[in-house]
C-alpha cells in the first residue's frame, strides 16, 4: 500500500522495541514523490489483476489493513483510495474480457474441489511444510510453531498493526473459501494464496521478538530449523516422474471389470496422456480421479468411489511420492495387497478381492 506503516523494526537498532513504526521518506508536501508513489501503486495493483485474477484477494487483504489503519496518518486513507482508483482505470480495458472469463468458468466449472476441513488444513500446512516430507499426522510439529508464533502478537502487548498484519493473511484465504462455498466454482489452491507468507512470517517474527529476550535466538532458530526441514525433500536435480511406466502397466494389466483409483486425481492427466499416445484409451473408462479433476472429466468425490468397491474383483491405486490419501485403510477390509511398483515419484498398487 502506497503509505509507508507497515514497516517491522530493524533486530538491528539496539534500542529495538517488538512492533512497528511509521516511515515517511516521501514528505507529503513533495508532489512529485507523492504523485510518483500513488502511480506506481497504481500500476502495480492493475497489473496483479492482468496476469492473476486470483491476485483480487490480495488487494482485498489490503482494503482490509487500511480500513484498519485509517486513522494511523493524516491522508492515509484519501492516498489509498486515489492510488486505488487509478488501479481500476487503469483496469477497464480488460474489463470486458474479465467479465467474459468469470462467466465461461462459472458456467463450465472448474477443475479445483469443493474446499474441505481437511483441504484447508493441509493447505496452511503446506505453507510452511513439504506436503510429501511428512505423514499427515506429523504435520503439526511442522506448521504448529509458525502459527503459535504468529498469534503472539494479537496477545502479548496487541497493537493496531498487528490486528492489521493478521487480517492481511487471514482475508485471502477466508475470500477463496467463501468464494468457493458461495458459488459454482471452487478456486481454494495453496498456491494461488502463497504471498500470505509475507504477513505470516513478519507476524511470526514480531511473535517471536515479545517474547522475553532470553527467549528470541532460541525462536529465530526453531523457526529457521522448521523451514530447512523442508530442503530434506528438495531435489538439487529435477527428475522425471515414471508416469510412462505405470500407465503401461495399467494398460497391459487393468481387466475389464477392475477399478482405477487416481488419488490424487490430477495424476490421471498423466495417465490419459501415455495412454493414448499408446492407442488403448478403453481402461481409461474405469479411471476414478479423487480430489482433483480438469474441465473434461470432473474428479469424483471418495464417498462415491467407495460405495463402487462392492462391485470390482481388483482395485489399482495411483499414487505420488508415497501419498496414499488413506486409500490402503479404505481397501484392505475387502481387498488384498498383491503386489506394487514405483520409481521416481509415481506408484502403482494392486488389490484383490478376498
Amino acid at each position: 500500500m502506497p503509505p509507508r506503516d507497515l514497516i517491522p523494526q530493524s533486530g538491528l537498532n539496539p534500542q529495538f522495541r517488538p512492533g512497528y513504526h511509521a516511515i515517511d521518506d516521501v514528505p507529503i508536501g513533495s508532489i512529485v514523490g507523492f504523485s510518483v508513489a500513488l502511480v506506481a501503486f497504481a500500476a502495480l495493483s492493475a497489473g496483479v489483476m492482468y496476469t492473476h485474477y486470483m491476485g483480487a484477494f490480495f488487494l482485498l487483504s489490503q482494503v482490509v489493513a487500511v480500513l484498519i489503519l485509517r486513522r494511523a496518518r493524516k491522508g492515509f486513507l484519501f492516498e489509498f483510495l486515489l492510488a486505488s482508483a487509478g488501479a481500476f482505470i487503469l483496469f477497464l480495458p480488460w474489463m470486458p474480457v474479465f467479465l467474459t472469463h468469470v462467466r465461461d468458468v462459472s458456467s463450465a466449472g472448474f477443475w479445483i474441489p469443493k474446499p474441505t476441513r481437511e483441504g484447508v488444513a493441509a493447505a496452511l500446512y503446506e505453507l510452511v511444510g513439504q506436503a510429501f516430507f511428512l505423514a499427515p499426522r506429523h504435520h503439526a510439529i511442522v506448521c504448529v510453531p509458525f502459527y503459535v508464533a504468529a498469534a503472539i502478537p494479537l496477545v502479548r502487548k496487541p497493537q493496531r498493526e498487528d490486528a492489521a498484519m493478521a487480517l492481511a493473511f487471514l482475508t485471502p484465504i477466508a475470500g477463496e473459501i467463501a468464494t468457493s462455498l458461495l458459488s459454482t466454482t471452487s478456486v481454494f489452491y495453496t498456491r494461488t494464496f502463497l504471498y500470505v507468507l509475507i504477513p505470516l512470517f513478519v507476524m511470526a517474527t514480531v511473535g517471536v521478538f515479545r517474547l522475553p529476550e532470553r527467549l528470541h535466538a532460541a525462536g529465530c532458530a526453531a523457526l529457521a530449523g522448521l523451514l530447512a526441514s523442508n530442503l530434506i525433500f528438495t531435489r538439487a536435480v529435477p527428475e522425471k516422474e515414471a508416469w510412462r511406466d505405470v500407465a503401461e502397466i495399467l494398460r497391459r494389466g487393468v481387466g475389464q471389470d477392475d477399478l482405477v483409483i487416481a488419488a490424487p486425481g490430477y495424476t490421471a492427466v498423466n495417465l490419459e496422456y501415455y495412454a493414448s499416445r499408446a492407442g488403448e484409451t478403453a481402461w481409461l473408462a474405469r479411471l476414478r480421479r479423487i480430489d482433483h479433476g480438469t474441465l473434461e472429466h470432473p474428479a469424483v468425490p471418495m464417498e462415491r468411489v467407495i460405495r463402487e468397491l462392492d462391485g470390482p474383483p481388483a482395485v489399482w491405486l495411483v499414487t505420488r511420492h508415497g501419498n496414499d490419501r488413506g486409500w490402503p485403510a479404505v481397501l484392505e477390509p475387502s481387498f488384498e495387497f498383491r503386489c506394487g511398483w514405483k520409481q521416481r515419484g509415481a506408484e502403482v498398487r494392486l488389490y484383490r478381492r478376498r
